[in-house]
Order: C-alpha cells, then sequence, then structure tokens
C-alpha cells in the first residue's frame, strides 16, 4: 500500500486556482487557509488555461512549488542546487513562513510523491532527527553559499594543510636524524670500550 492511500482520507480534494506569475504568493495563501485539507489531494487549474486537472496539472505544479520553496523570491534556502541550507531570515521566522514550507513539503511528499533531494545533509539530519550535536558534525565547506567565503577558507586550509605535511616530513626527519644519533653514539661507546679493553691488555702483557 503506498503511502498516499494509506494517509489520503477518502474523497478529500483541495481545488485551488493559481497564476504562474504569482504561484509563490498564491501558494501561501493556498496553505495558510484554514479551508485547506491536509489529508486531501489537489485539483489544480492555472489562471487563464484551459484544461482539467486529471493528475498532470497537479504534478505540474508540485514540480513549480517544490522549485519556488528554494527560489529568491522566497528567501527561505541559499547555496548550491544540491547543498542548501535555510537563510537567517528574522521576517520569515516571525510570520512562520518556514513552518508553512515545511507544511508543503511534507504533503508534497505524502500526496504526490516528491522527493526534495536537495538540502545539505546536516538540515536533513536536523530535520529528521532534531539532533542537534549531531547535525552539527556533518557540514562541509560546500554548505557555505558565498563562494568568495568558501574561497578564502579553502585557501587557509590548503596552507594549512600543507605546513602539517613539512612538519610532518621534518619529524620524519628528526626521527632518522635521532636514529642515527643514537647509532652513532652506540659505535663511539662501543670503540671507547674495545680503546679501553686493548689499553687493558697492552698493560697485562708489559
Amino acid at each position: 500500500m503506498s503511502h498516499r492511500r494509506k494517509y489520503g482520507p477518502e474523497g478529500g480534494v483541495n481545488r485551488i486556482n493559481v497564476d504562474r506569475e504569482t504561484l509563490w504568493e498564491d501558494s501561501i495563501i493556498t496553505f495558510k487557509s484554514l479551508k485547506f485539507d491536509t489529508r486531501g489531494t489537489l485539483r489544480v487549474r492555472f489562471a487563464g488555461e484551459a484544461g482539467l486537472d486529471a493528475g498532470g496539472l497537479r504534478m505540474e505544479y508540485c514540480s513549480l512549488l517544490a522549485k519556488a520553496i528554494f527560489s529568491r523570491e522566497a528567501s527561505l534556502f541559499e547555496g548550491s542546487t544540491d547543498r542548501f541550507v535555510p537563510i537567517y531570515n528574522t521576517s520569515a521566522i516571525q510570520s512562520d513562513i518556514f513552518g508553512l514550507a515545511g507544511k508543503m513539503m511534507s504533503y508534497m511528499i505524502v500526496h504526490h510523491d516528491v522527493s526534495f533531494s536537495c538540502m545539505s545533509p546536516a538540515v536533513y539530519e536536523y530535520l529528521v532527527t532534531g539532533d542537534l550535536d549531531k547535525a552539527s558534525r556533518l557540514p562541509s565547506l560546500k554548505d557555505l553559499p558565498d563562494w568568495d567565503t568558501r574561497e578564502i577558507i579553502s585557501s587557509i586550509l590548503e596552507s594549512i594543510h600543507k605546513k602539517l605535511k613539512k612538519l610532518r616530513v621534518l619529524e620524519q626527519i628528526n626521527g632518522r636524524l635521532l636514529t642515527i644519533e643514537n647509532t652513532v653514539g652506540d659505535m663511539e661507546r662501543g670503540l671507547n670500550s674495545m680503546t679501553v679493553e686493548v689499553q687493558k691488555k697492552k698493560t697485562d702483557l708489559e
């Protein structure tokens, strides 16, 4: 049994009329409406266009809405297309647009099999588990949305790695020198011991 049949109601339908030019704003109004039933499926009509929704229009709408959530217009996420991270947007936080975006995403996942494989692994981890400590171990340099900052940090890390590599080489050299020094010391002690023995035997012969 698919999750759509398992969790969806029998016959619940949300009929919505959206304009392609204002799809994000229209979707906010739609999902905020008290009449919107999260258990029901969608029946979509695009303003100014003919056609009945037999499934294709709602899937197109969901695809467009999924892109709109991560668009500059929504101003909720930033970064590369496969590692989006949330923007600190006080207006969106106060108006609970982040919560509404979560409602949109979960609705599309449950009812219309829309996937969202575009966020940073750290974001996924926190959303799924709520474990901030575990999620905080997952970010990488790729999660930085600012390319200039990423390049600066990358250069610093590269410089540190080169210095560490030189230190490791110096440690190896020092280790070898210490081994040589110990070997030479052992040889000197051995020669001194032999010299003492030779002198002792020479004294005994005399």
